[in-house]
């Protein structure tokens, strides 16, 4: 399966857009999409309609640990969590879990398992508290480290065993439980 490449690209929006007023914004904001290398060629060719939920969907799941060089970064980023319980509410998705869950594996499908990495650690700063996002965050940097893709062994090993210290098994089914104490390394 070949991974498409991406850019994350931040869009400015002023306080008094249409989407300022639903969202109640204070102040003009900026928002990441997420486009694939087949969009940058249409926006290269003035080709591209529009950025769609799901271009915003991936750009705040993999753009949450973006630090662009912008005014209004930090305010913006305190949208998100309205945006995606947005997004749930559209969606008619279960909660903005399932919906992270979903959107990285989605992301794993289409721009590899790096990137799928990426999201789900940017949910699990968003949710801190998520068993099931640290539990598929875990799965995934495990087989990074067994593939040798993840860039520091040692930062890998750490951070993997400190997400399987914060799982609280309960949370997870229970068929996956068994494999907590597998993530442990060293």
């Amino acid at each position: 399966m070949t991974k498409k490449s991406f850019t994350i690209i931040w869009k400015e929006f002023s306080q008094d857009s249409p989407l300022g007023e639903h969202l109640k914004v204070t102040q003009d904001f900026s928002l990441p999409y997420l486009i694939d290398e087949d969009e940058i060629k249409q926006m290269e060719n003035n080709q591209i309609t529009d950025l769609k939920e799901i271009h915003l969907i991936k750009g705040i799941a993999l753009g949450y640990s973006d630090q662009p060089d912008l005014d209004n970064i930090e305010y913006s980023k305190t949208l998100f969590p309205i945006i995606l319980t947005d997004m749930v509410n559209n969606l008619q998705i279960k909660d903005t879990e399932t919906l992270l869950l979903d959107i990285s594996a989605f992301i794993r499908q289409e721009n590899g398992i790096e990137a799928s990495f990426m999201a789900l650690k940017n949910a699990t700063e968003m949710k801190p508290k998520s068993s099931k996002l640290k539990f598929d965050c875990c799965v995934t940097l495990y087989n990074l480290l067994q593939e040798n893709l993840f860039p520091d062994f040692k930062e890998g090993v750490r951070l993997i065993n400190k997400m399987a210290d914060e799982i609280k098994p309960e949370e997870i089914s229970p068929e996956l439980r068994k494999h907590i104490k597998q993530f442990k390394i060293g």
